[in-house]
């Protein structure tokens, strides 16, 4: 059984696949800086580090990962990058 660690600071969640989904960084440079923007400032993902699904609203990664212990009770919008081309 291999453990992996999530790349979300303060994310004590461990677990195997069977239980929660994990998902990798995307391949696509644009969205992947909108995800490294997590509050990771010592680190910058590369193709090992995961993020669990938990941290997904429905654990659907293309609802982006937006749920963490230090925002339970916070609101916030995540914007595809498909939305962020369009704004700039």
């Amino acid at each position: 059984c291999k453990i992996v660690q999530c790349w979300i600071p303060i994310c004590s969640h461990i677990s195997n696949r069977e239980t929660c989904k994990l998902f990798r960084f995307p391949a696509n440079d644009v969205e992947c800086k909108v995800w490294a923007k997590l509050r990771r400032a010592d680190t910058y993902p590369t193709k090992r580090y995961k993020i669990y699904g938990c941290h997904f609203k429905d654990g659907i990664g293309e609802n982006g990962p937006t749920m963490f212990d230090w925002t339970k009770n916070t609101f916030f919008l995540f914007i595809s990058p498909e939305n962020i081309s369009s704004m700039q």
